[in-house]
């Protein structure tokens, strides 16, 4: 870090901490030490603070300037500090003041190591003792990497759902929803959109349908809006769609796995969507479909991302055909997937009773089995499966011919 950067720093932790001398009490010497400063001045003027502090004595400049030895700071340097803006986020500002530290600590190890290496008498079973010994220091030195807080000062409150009552989507986590090709999920998806845009009204929806055409999913669109919510689809200006091809985010690197820089950039630019929708999961994932530690390294970020930003992200997956067409599809591949998500759902035909042949009268509907619910979905569905209209009565014959994609295959 820039020497400069490093000092404004280590300046406006010592101002906050000289403002509300009370964060002391959760600032300990394990966190934060008056050697981890990169300045001896403030090294010196951290070191009277703490020992103002554990002596109940009053923590202000007058105070430190009584203690100043004049050969480790000067006046000057208490006012450089008090000058300096306090920070809101302190805790931040330790870390890497902890961080630079230790970085210090190891160049000054790695010089330590070359010198013993030239020194004839000592032996590498000394040299690497002594790596050892001053590499356990340097981690037990480090700030925490879990943030902790006490359950009794957590807030109460119950998991958000969206489109409650029709298909419950819990805010903040990923939902799956998955069926066998041609089930009708990018109908059933673009009337969850709908429904959630007039529930919430100033929010923003984004889907990436990347197995159908741009025209053919506002045909679709517009069939629901006009036959099925009979509102306006002119209306909804906070829905957006891709029309680029989807990017496979998972990348290998001999022994290493993880997700390529395009998904900070999708991150990016869909930041302002409340709910996003991926379809399908595989076209974005591009690792072996049945490798649950690549699906695990694919699905944590969009876990985090979903949870840090609150938003509401939805993978549309598709299932193997079961020999009874009345049992739900089992989740094609890594259980990893469905693990990742809190809420999924599986979406299946209608049937007559020989479970072979399609029922003529429920062509517009659809049953939805609720096979996993983390976060209480059950409390507004009523039921594990239900039924749901995803296509207009009217025309059910019709929209359920085959109808060809984008890649020319049966969607």
């Amino acid at each position: 870090m820039n020497s400069n950067i490093l000092l404004n720093i280590e300046k406006s932790v010592l101002s906050s901490i000289i403002y509300d001398y009370t964060l002391l009490k959760d600032i300990t010497p394990n966190m934060l030490d008056h050697e981890d400063f990169y300045l001896p001045a403030h090294q010196h003027i951290y070191q009277i603070i703490q020992d103002l502090y554990v002596s109940d004595m009053p923590v202000d400049e007058v105070f430190i300037e009584k203690r100043l030895d004049k050969n480790k700071a000067t006046s000057e340097n208490i006012i450089d500090i008090l000058s300096a803006h306090p920070t809101p986020n302190i805790f931040a500002y330790i870390k890497d003041i902890r961080e630079n530290s230790n970085k210090r600590k190891l160049l000054h190890l790695s010089h330590k190591i070359i010198s013993n290496i030239n020194e004839t008498d000592k032996t590498t079973t000394d040299i690497l003792s002594d790596i050892e010994a001053k590499k356990e220091y340097i981690t037990n030195r480090n700030i925490s990497i879990i943030d902790k807080i006490k359950l009794k000062d957590c807030s109460d409150s119950e998991a958000e759902f969206y489109c409650k009552y029709w298909l419950p989507i819990p805010r903040g986590t990923i939902t799956l929803l998955s069926a066998p090709g041609g089930t009708g999920k990018t109908w059933a998806i673009l009337q969850m959109a709908f429904r959630f845009l007039i529930e919430n009204p100033t929010k923003r929806v984004f889907l990436w349908l990347s197995e159908d055409r741009p025209s053919l999913v506002k045909n679709r669109a517009k069939q629901i809006c006009n036959n099925i919510l009979n509102v306006n689809i002119d209306k909804f200006d906070n829905l957006d769609i891709a029309y680029s091809q989807p990017f496979t985010l998972l990348t290998k690197n001999r022994s290493n796995i993880g997700l390529s820089s395009k998904f900070n950039q999708i991150k990016s630019e869909l930041a302002d969507y409340d709910l996003i929708v991926f379809d399908p999961l595989l076209a974005f994932y591009g690792g072996d479909e049945n490798d649950n530690s690549q699906a695990r390294v694919f699905m944590q970020p969009f876990m985090n991302w979903a949870s840090k930003d609150n938003k509401a992200i939805v993978f549309l997956h598709h299932s193997s055909k079961s020999m009874n067409q009345t049992q739900f599809n089992r989740v094609r591949g890594a259980s990893a997937f469905v693990d990742a998500c809190r809420v999924s759902y599986e979406m299946n035909k209608i049937y007559k009773k020989d479970n072979q042949t399609l029922d003529d009268d429920q062509l517009h509907l659809r049953e939805f089995k609720l096979s996993k619910d983390n976060y209480g979905a059950i409390r507004y569905l009523r039921d594990f499966n239900v039924v749901r209209q995803i296509t207009p009565a009217s025309s059910a014959t019709k929209v359920e011919m085959p109808q060809i994609n984008v890649d020319g295959e049966i969607g």
